[in-house]
């Protein structure tokens, strides 16, 4: 039996069916019906945000579920334990840092003795659109501490500089490693594919893909928030657009495939 992961990942292009359908007619209508075309093209800006959204939502959702299935709270990362723990205890404070780690580890225990299952409501964050702090937060509730981290100077930068073509096939490829990778559980996966190691040091500067997620974030509340009642993308633009989400999700999922992957051998060297 295919892993919730592997279903998630393989309905991806059905998720994206009604960008898609709204890209072709606004190809359709862009010399022949001007309020049209900026009509369907202020959608799709709206569409393509809340699309990420809801990615990363049903993304955790999967990851859950697998691991649910697989593994008893005791074998589950110390992250992952803490991070189901703040569903009970809420954040961390500065004053009682110590005290508030003590309670972790007792409720982490405690877990453990019952056996528990996690939900995924404590590993995302619920009506936040898809920003670069929403992301890290995500990702550091899984274990990985900047994900940005990760993705800067990676294969995936490549997206900013080649052509429609080649993401495209870039895409496919992707797709089909990423299946290949969590058809079963345990998963499998390599973080240096896709140069996907952490960056050293601290980072001086944005990165272009916090730079990216920034400026559909800022066209999407102008449009929705009635701030920007111009279209100010074409839809050639916009098409560019979808397809640099496209590939960001998919390689968002190898990073948490690699992470699961490091709690997998941790498992086994136990054992």
């Amino acid at each position: 039996m295919a892993t919730f992961l592997y279903d998630f990942v393989n309905n991806l292009n059905e998720n994206w069916k009604e960008v898609d359908l709204l890209l072709l007619e606004a190809k359709k209508y862009e010399n022949s019906n001007v309020d049209l075309y900026n009509a369907l093209c202020r959608s799709i800006t709206v569409l393509i945000v809340a699309h990420l959204e809801g990615f990363i939502k049903e993304l955790v959702k999967a990851i859950i579920h697998d691991l649910n299935k697989n593994y008893t709270f005791k074998e589950l990362s110390k992250s992952i334990q803490k991070t189901y723990c703040l569903k009970y205890l809420g954040n961390e404070t500065d004053t009682n840092s110590k005290s508030y780690q003590n309670k972790v580890n007792r409720l982490s225990e405690k877990f453990c003795e019952l056996e528990c299952k996690i939900s995924d409501e404590p590993f995302f964050i619920n009506n936040r659109n898809p920003k670069p702090d929403t992301l890290q937060t995500v990702f550091k509730n899984f274990g990985v501490k900047s994900v940005f981290a990760h993705l800067h100077d990676s294969k995936l930068d490549s997206v900013f500089s080649e052509s429609a073509k080649t993401t495209r096939e870039d895409i496919q490829l992707q797709k089909a490693y990423i299946l290949k990778s969590v058809i079963s559980f345990p998963y499998s996966g390599d973080i240096s594919r896709m140069n996907l190691e952490k960056a050293q040091g601290t980072m001086s500067k944005r990165t272009l893909w916090e730079e990216f997620l920034d400026q559909i974030n800022m066209k999407r509340h102008g449009v929705a928030h009635g701030t920007n009642t111009d279209n100010s993308e074409s839809v050639s633009v916009l098409e560019t657009i979808k397809d640099k989400v496209v590939y960001l999700q998919l390689v968002l999922i190898e990073l948490l495939v690699c992470e699961i992957t490091k709690m997998t051998v941790n498992k086994t060297t136990v054992s």
